[in-house]
C-alpha cells in the first residue's frame, strides 16, 4: 500500500493505460528506497467482476509488459524478440503464479480450491498475449477496455 504523501510525491504519469503509468511510477518509487507493503486485512473492490474483469485485466497486463519492454529497451524489437517476449511473459507469469500459490494458498484458500488454483493460470495467462499483440500494433491502450 502506498501512503498519500508518497502518491503525491510520485504521481501517475499521463499514459493511456493505467497499467503502464503505474509501472513507470513504481520505477521511480522503488529506487528512492520506498517499499510496498501488503495489508492482509485490506479489501479491494473493482467496478465489475467475473470473467469480463479477468479477461480485461489480463489483456491490459500483456499490453503493459510489452510497452514497458519497449520503453526500457534501446532498440526496436526484431522478429525473434517479438516472438520470444510474449513466451517469456507467459512463462514468467506462470512462475509468479506458482510462487504465489505456494506461499499464500494455505492462508487464503480452502483445500477444495486447489484444483481451480492450479489450472486458473493456464487459462488466464495466455490472454495476456492478446494485449501484447495490441502493443506491437502500436496501440497504447487495450481496445474496448473498461480501464480508463
Amino acid at each position: 500500500m502506498y501512503t498519500r504523501a508518497l502518491l503525491l510525491k510520485y504521481p501517475y504519469e499521463d499514459d493511456a493505460s493505467p497499467f503502464v503509468s503505474a509501472h513507470k511510477r513504481q520505477m521511480r518509487v522503488f529506487p528512492s528506497g520506498h517499499r510496498v507493503a501488503l495489508a492482509d486485512d485490506a479489501v479491494q473492490y473493482h467496478a465489475y467482476g467475473g470473467w469480463p474483469f479477468i479477461l480485461d485485466l489480463r489483456k491490459n497486463k500483456g499490453l503493459q509488459y510489452q510497452i514497458m519492454r519497449s520503453y526500457l529497451s534501446d532498440t526496436t524489437p526484431n522478429a525473434l524478440q517479438k516472438l520470444w517476449w510474449p513466451i517469456r511473459m507467459l512463462l514468467g507469469g506462470l512462475r509468479d503464479d506458482f510462487i504465489l500459490l505456494t506461499h499464500f494458498f494455505g492462508k487464503y484458500c480452502k483445500p477444495s480450491d486447489i484444483f481451480l488454483a492450479v489450472i486458473y493460470p493456464f487459462f488466464t495467462r495466455p490472454i495476456e498475449i492478446l494485449g501484447a499483440v495490441q502493443a506491437y500494433a502500436g496501440k497504447d491502450a487495450v481496445e474496448g477496455s473498461a480501464y480508463r
